[in-house]
């Protein structure tokens, strides 16, 4: 016989079984039911469950929890990937996107360009007058109102013209890059200068 089992009817000391469990009072592994344990035909024991059954149901318990959290951790674990993975797919193809890329091509290119109204007259001309760059603006008669441009020596001008066409007023940079402020009479003397 084993050290934790005993004879149905009697424990070591004489007393039965509940006698000796009344007794305890501290709760052991043995208020556990005891099972029944058959060695051969016709003889059958008790097996008092010792403390390895209680400390086994107890690692049982623990690695139930343990996994239960891994399995927790796992999904985590997962969905935080997945939400990296797409966020450097995001990165990568903003890299790539059309607003981050430069396309270099020639959209238009031309040696004068007019913009036309709706009664066919040109309002807008830009040109290369005489190898310097020309920008006008034309009144509904077609005389140029305001021209932008550069000299010949290449300083910027503005010229402000009356309804016949004529130049009034100027502003423009000397070759010394001083600005000047010119104004014009009728006849096209200067009236006003201030340099």
């Amino acid at each position: 016989m084993h050290d934790n089992e005993v004879p149905k009817e009697r424990a070591a000391g004489g007393e039965s079984m509940s006698t000796l469990r009344a007794a305890d009072a501290i709760p052991t592994a043995t208020d556990v039911r005891p099972a029944k344990v058959i060695d051969a035909p016709g003889v059958e024991r008790q097996r008092i469950p010792d403390m390895n059954d209680t400390v086994a149901d107890a690692l049982v318990g623990a690695m139930e929890t343990r996994i239960g959290q891994l399995e927790h951790q796992a999904k985590r674990l997962r969905y935080s990937m997945f939400a990296a993975i797409l966020l450097i797919a995001f990165l990568i193809i903003n890299q790539f996107s059309p607003a981050n890329v430069t396309v270099q091509q020639t959209l238009m290119e031309s040696k004068e360009f007019k913009l036309i109204d709706n009664s066919g007259n040109t309002r807008l001309f830009l040109r290369m007058y005489s190898k310097v760059p020309v920008f006008q603006l034309l009144d509904s008669n077609g005389k140029p109102r305001m021209s932008l441009g550069l000299r010949f020596d290449d300083t910027p001008f503005i010229d402000l013209s009356d309804k016949i066409g004529r130049t009034r007023a100027t502003f423009e940079m000397t070759q010394e890059d001083a600005p000047t402020l010119k104004l014009f009479n009728e006849d096209g003397d200067v009236s006003f200068a201030i340099n």
